[in-house]
């Protein structure tokens, strides 16, 4: 059972992720993902006949993105396959060619540049923490207050207590003093940085790429949460009848992996 099915069902099974930090962990579970996805009950496509369009954030190790490539190919027969760095396709989804994205998602939180469509891994910092350890957490904490909790069938439902409830304290002093407590009284705070971002990085981030004098806009649309996939949807669109974007079952026969070196230095 994959999906909506499986989370339904969730107290009678024992539920896996695939993914861990951005990366395949269980490749016969993902391989069962995408049969069900490309299957009759989802796309019901024929890959031979298809390019497919696949995300990872940046930073991943190559052996993941090489055994990607190499299922999409052997296994599906896909026509061709391209490999995107999510950040870029954020942008896409705004419009944009260059910015920076933070993007904290299930697995990856990370901080990447993009210059006119690509990513600049020197400038990216990456941090393997993001949803799903702060489930973990949560979950860790009801289980010190004494809640019995299925570690795989209720890792959903504490998911959307997360989600619904939970929220981002900048002052930690302020908010236990605050639940504590019944008076309200809200100051002004500093929200500090944790990814070891100076005020001289982002100077030579801003001196590198703009000029001194670009002024900061941050984008914060309400569909950020797809927009990843709003993004690969843009690209794919474009991009769909230009084979020469796209990694080809052919030239994969005639080349191997060494393919994925037409992708170039946007994927590092």
């Amino acid at each position: 059972m994959v999906g909506d099915e499986a989370s339904e069902c969730r107290s009678m099974l024992e539920v896996s992720y695939p993914m861990e930090n951005g990366m395949v962990r269980c490749w016969e579970d993902m391989l069962h993902l995408w049969d069900h996805t490309f299957g009759p009950r989802r796309l019901n496509i024929s890959p031979p006949d298809c390019k497919v369009l696949l995300t990872e954030p940046p930073l991943n190790p190559l052996k993941n993105r090489q055994k990607i490539a190499e299922v999409m190919f052997e296994t599906y027969k896909f026509h061709g396959i391209y490999i995107a760095i999510q950040a870029v396709l954020t942008l896409y989804a705004q419009g944009l060619l260059t910015g920076v994205v933070i993007d904290s998602g299930d697995g990856v939180t990370h901080i990447c540049p993009v210059y006119e469509g690509f990513s600049l891994p020197h400038l990216t910092r990456r941090l393997d923490i993001a949803g799903r350890d702060i489930t973990r957490y949560l979950i860790k904490l009801l289980l010190l207050r004494g809640y019995a909790f299925n570690h795989t069938a209720d890792f959903e439902t504490v998911r959307m207590m997360k989600e619904k409830l939970c929220f981002v304290g900048y002052n930690i002093e302020q908010e236990q003093k605050l639940a504590n407590e019944t008076t309200i009284l809200v100051d002004r705070s500093t929200l500090s940085h944790s990814f070891g971002f100076s005020r001289a990085d982002f100077g030579v981030l801003v001196t590198a790429v703009f000029s001194q004098k670009f002024k900061i806009r941050i984008e914060d649309p309400p569909q950020r949460k797809h927009m990843v996939f709003m993004g690969g949807a843009v690209l794919a669109n474009i991009m769909k009848d230009k084979e020469s974007f796209w990694l080809s079952r052919a030239e994969y026969e005639e080349r191997g992996l060494k393919v994925l070196d037409k992708l170039g230095g946007a994927l590092r």
